[in-house]
């Protein structure tokens, strides 16, 4: 989730908030491992990130990716803005032999995380 970012789109324009996320993406896929994968979803300031087994290495890589966006300057933006940040919320599952299509995959992670935002907890416990 890019926090904030209907302000970018309010007050530089959908142009600008376009190059923030290709920026964004790229710092991201800087980071993610082989056989990962990320998509744009829902309201444009969301993402969902696909990454293998690890979910240790998984947290150490949103820790990074953190890091690296909130120390960006992103020249399309001046200096007036807050810092810009990102927010992370991961839970693990494993796909099953059963689910052969990509939207019960889906409908599984939005459920996890629904009640991983719900219980205010970063990740799954």
């Amino acid at each position: 989730d890019l926090k904030n970012f209907h302000i970018i789109n309010d007050i530089y324009s959908y142009d600008i908030g376009d190059e923030v996320i290709s920026i964004f993406l790229k710092i991201v896929k800087h980071q993610l491992p082989l056989k990962s994968f990320s998509l744009r979803y829902r309201h444009g300031d969301e993402f969902i990130f696909f990454i293998p087994k690890d979910l240790k290495l998984t947290k150490r890589l949103f820790q990074i990716i953190q890091g690296k966006v909130e120390n960006y300057h992103f020249q399309c933006l001046d200096n007036n803005l807050e810092k810009f940040t990102v927010s992370f919320r991961y839970a693990s599952y494993s796909i099953t032999k059963s689910e052969k299509d990509f939207r019960s995959i889906l409908s599984k992670a939005e459920n996890e995380l629904r009640l991983i935002k719900e219980k205010g907890s970063p990740r799954k416990e």
